[in-house]
């Protein structure tokens, strides 16, 4: 099962799923990507709305959470959301280009 969607529009809530997943991808639209890119989206996502997504709602006790963080300021800005999102046996994994 999978679910693509803005997680931050109409008061969508993580734990509204009532499901756990073993493997969670998370690749938030960043400003980071027009400024380096030249890739262009409706509205973009700051680290604090990142951090302040529920993960922890929708994660298995033993899971994965890949975070897609950039290569500028974003890599800084995704070591602290894994520092501040740490779980006991939760991974987060950071991955950029």
């Amino acid at each position: 099962m999978y679910i693509r969607c803005d997680l931050l529009a109409n008061n969508f809530t993580l734990s509204s799923l009532d499901c756990e997943f073993d493997v969670i991808l998370i690749e938030p639209p960043l400003e980071e990507y027009k400024r380096t890119n030249g890739i262009h989206f409706d509205r973009y996502v700051t680290w604090e709305e990142v951090m302040k997504l529920d993960v922890e709602s929708i994660a298995a006790q033993r899971s994965f959470v890949f975070l897609w963080c950039g290569s500028a300021e974003g890599l800084d800005q995704g070591r602290a959301v894994r520092q501040t999102k740490k779980r006991k046996r939760k991974l987060i994994i950071l991955f950029s280009v």
